[in-house]
């Protein structure tokens, strides 16, 4: 049973986010990147050109654009992304973080590493860790539980 006394440890961002994050260069097209989240059951895609981390695309927006593009023409990965990115730190401290995300009513922070793309920080990894932390935090005994 734990001490009622001691607060549980704070999550880090490195232990909660995804590493390695799945990517699409811009000059891909915005079928093939929602090819690739439904592939790998995933809402962001962070958005390359010649490895350089240029912005983010989710499966919200090309949904969007592609229901407005009822003659299905071609749509590029460049013409539906987001320049503007919420970074941080591989060292960020977690709850600053999830404030944000929140406050910007946002759905994902890139991780960088010395500048360089390490990880992607979801609402969903958000959700599945302090789901994981309230377990940890609460008594075993089901009635407080209830």
């Amino acid at each position: 049973m734990r001490n009622h006394h001691s607060a549980p440890k704070v999550p880090s961002l490195r232990s909660c986010m995804t590493p390695f994050p799945h990517t699409i260069d811009i000059a891909e097209t915005a079928s093939e990147a929602l090819l690739k989240m439904e592939e790998h059951g995933i809402h962001h895609l962070p958005v390359t050109e010649q490895h350089q981390l240029m912005g983010i695309i989710s499966q919200r927006d090309i949904l969007r654009v592609l229901g407005r593009n009822p003659v299905q023409e071609e749509i590029l990965v460049r013409d539906v992304y987001h320049s503007e990115l919420y970074t941080v730190e591989l060292d960020a401290y977690l709850p600053n973080v999830l404030m944000t995300l929140a406050e910007r009513n946002i759905g994902c922070a890139i991780v960088l590493r010395h500048g360089k793309l390490a990880g992607i920080f979801t609402v969903t990894d958000a959700c599945r860790n302090f789901a994981e932390f309230l377990k940890e935090s609460l008594d075993e005994d089901p009635k407080e539980i209830a």
